[in-house]
């Protein structure tokens, strides 16, 4: 999550979606000092809060007059990445990486981690769908831009436009893989078409 008073936009945050480029990028017109930090459901500085959670720290208000945008990414795609990721720390795989409990899949092939082996299968939090982020309480989307990872340089263009920046795009927490399509087997491919089934209808997303 990024919050700017002087530019008056918010960055929703849905990991594996080049987040950690935009909050790079942004965060030099970051202001926190309106924002109570304390009321956050978990640990202060973690970045993946939603809409929903932004509206209790924020306030409703703020929510409403600021420009609220954030990034998705094909579901196949992602899932895939959010492994990869979590690869790079299968030097401590009994250590939480942090207090929400993500633990590296250490020995695990991605479809194994994928399919819940053990002991440290997919964490709960990364089957949530993107779309959970991004509604409001009526189940609508509550942002006013949602950019594409695959669209990823046009559509942050369109965002600094929108709040009045002109920024070059750093590439920071990449991760490490080939075509997602060449991971996947029938059934992992099932899988991921049911739980983010949302994410596919809404965005027209395709394996």
């Amino acid at each position: 999550m990024l919050v700017s008073d002087s530019k008056r936009f918010i960055f929703i945050h849905i990991p594996r979606t080049a987040g950690f480029s935009v909050h790079q990028a942004l965060q030099p017109w970051v202001d926190h000092q309106n924002l109570d930090f304390r009321k956050a459901r978990w640990e202060k500085d973690y970045p993946h809060y939603t809409a929903r959670e932004i509206r209790e720290i924020a306030g409703k208000e703020t929510l409403q007059e600021y420009f609220k945008f954030a990034f998705v990414r094909n579901p196949w795609d992602r899932m895939l990445s959010r492994y990869s990721y979590l690869k790079k720390f299968n030097d401590r795989p009994h250590e939480p990486l942090n207090p929400r409990g993500y633990y590296p899949p250490g020995t695990l092939s991605f479809l194994q981690w994928l399919k819940g082996g053990e002991p440290h299968g997919v964490h709960p939090l990364d089957l949530r769908p993107q779309k959970k982020w991004l509604v409001d309480d009526s189940g609508h989307i509550g942002v006013d831009f949602v950019g594409r990872f695959e669209t990823l340089e046009a559509d942050f263009e369109t965002i600094c436009q929108k709040i009045g920046l002109s920024l070059a795009l750093p590439h920071v927490n990449r991760s490490d893989h080939g075509h997602y399509r060449d991971y996947y087997d029938p059934e992992g491919r099932d899988i991921v078409a049911g739980i983010f089934r949302e994410d596919i209808k809404t965005w027209s997303y395709q394996f």
